[in-house]
């Protein structure tokens, strides 16, 4: 995915109920694109019975992040893991 470019990783990303739906969430990249990055990856879990992984990953989703395959540590658990990446 790299090809030479560099990467940064976004460890988790939140946004309070109360802000929701405000577009908050898209701004995280800016900070990466500024110290010259061409790619954001985020990695997360859905092992848990009742989280829905639509649900847990619509605000990546939203913000530009699109499924990829599994990379890393998270190749091993690839059934509950989920990797994700954004090109800036």
């Amino acid at each position: 995915m790299n090809s030479g470019r560099k990467s940064e990783e976004l460890k988790r990303m939140y946004v309070a109920q109360e802000v929701r739906g405000k577009g908050i969430g898209k701004g995280v990249t800016h900070p990466a694109r500024s110290r010259g990055a061409h790619h954001l990856v985020s990695s997360g879990s859905y092992s848990r019975p009742d989280t829905d992984k639509r649900k847990r990953f619509a605000l990546y989703s939203r913000g530009g992040f699109t499924e990829i395959r599994a990379y890393g540590e998270y190749s091993l658990s690839s059934g509950t893991s989920v990797c994700l990446a954004k090109v800036l």
